[in-house]
């Protein structure tokens, strides 16, 4: 479901329906809402990180991902990389693609093999037709809300430095020094003082030579968190220099013993892409105000005639029949859908 109770409610003061509505009413009518939209659109929009799901290709090696994918992906075919980290070839590793250019899944991807460069296709329209099957993880749906995806991956971060810096397979000796203090974030006040103390916890322990074997001197170098918008520039950036601080190991013994291959920061900065969508929101609100209208017996009174109209918040007079309310979805609420619609067997 795509908004909570209170929100409805808080919206919805002009509707005897809603506003004398049990939670456990409003909440049946939510899910009738939600149900239209998936049935409607062909798809659910419910937010699933780091999801598996298998995508077809057409016949001339071109797979389309949808738009209610974003965050970091990887593309395989078979259990083959067919997709690389940095987004210019396909068969090699770590096969992560990291979205952070605020941009929708809607143009295909052409799948050439070997190491040769994807090129983006020029139609939106998804295949029907399919001779490959591709595994791609990624973030799968929305997060309902840009405040609930920055605390979801500042408290991610937290979780994945300190786990980090305490390993002694990666460090020369784990570092007992570089801790977090702060709690959880769980509002503004919170994500900034904790994504304060990342920044300066994480870069002491990239300098930190005696827990490395050199210091890593790229660390972050953005300001403090003042804002929302300038804790979503630093969270993306302390993401961007946790990732490559993590990979200066292995056969490349810069940094550490080995490269750390289980923290990865698989969390989502796109606070765009991967945040539900306005249109849907609003959708979603209208249906469920006309489900309330056409289940309250009272709120449409004379339910038995043969034409008995109501107007409802968004100013718009709905024709009813014996209880039934015509038009649940409008034109135009349609066409807001008209994006988020699978057109295709692109998912399987």
């Amino acid at each position: 479901m795509y908004m909570t109770v209170v929100e409805i409610r808080a919206l919805s003061r002009r509707i005897p329906a809603i506003v004398d509505a049990t939670d456990e009413e409003i909440i049946f009518w939510m899910e009738d809402a939600t149900d239209v939209i998936h049935s409607y659109c062909q798809q659910d929009f419910t937010y699933d990180r780091q999801a598996t799901r298998q995508v077809t290709g057409n016949g001339s090696g071109t797979v389309y991902l949808p738009t209610v994918l974003s965050g970091d992906v990887d593309i395989a075919d078979g259990g083959t990389t067919v997709f690389s980290a940095s987004g210019t070839s396909f068969g090699t590793t770590p096969a992560l693609y990291v979205n952070e250019c605020y941009c929708k899944w809607d143009y295909p991807l052409s799948l050439i093999s070997g190491s040769s460069s994807f090129s983006f296709g020029s139609g939106f329209r998804r295949s029907n037709s399919s001779s490959s099957v591709y595994s791609v993880t990624g973030d799968w749906g929305y997060y309902p809300t840009v405040e609930g995806l920055l605390y979801d991956g500042t408290n991610t971060l937290k979780a994945l430095y300190e786990s980090h810096r305490a390993s002694a397979v990666y460090h020369v000796s784990p570092d007992t020094m570089n801790t977090i203090v702060s709690p959880d974030a769980t509002d503004l006040s919170t994500v900034a003082v904790l994504l304060n103390e990342l920044k300066g916890v994480i870069n002491s322990h990239f300098g930190d030579f005696t827990v490395h074997n050199v210091a890593d001197t790229n660390v972050a170098v953005l300001p403090d968190v003042t804002d929302q918008n300038s804790a979503m520039r630093l969270l993306s950036e302390l993401k961007r220099k946790f990732t490559a601080h993590l990979a200066k190991g292995g056969s490349n013994l810069t940094v550490h013993l080995d490269s750390d291959t289980e923290n990865g920061a698989l969390f989502s900065v796109d606070f765009v892409g991967g945040v539900l969508p306005r249109a849907i929101r609003r959708v979603f609100l209208r249906l469920v105000q006309r489900i309330a209208l056409r289940d309250d017996p009272e709120d449409h009174r004379q339910m038995n005639s043969v034409y008995t109209n109501e107007t409802l918040g968004d100013g718009y007079t709905y024709d009813l029949s014996n209880g039934t309310l015509r038009n649940l979805m409008r034109p135009e609420e349609a066409m807001m859908l008209a994006p988020y619609i699978n057109r295709g067997p692109v998912v399987v």
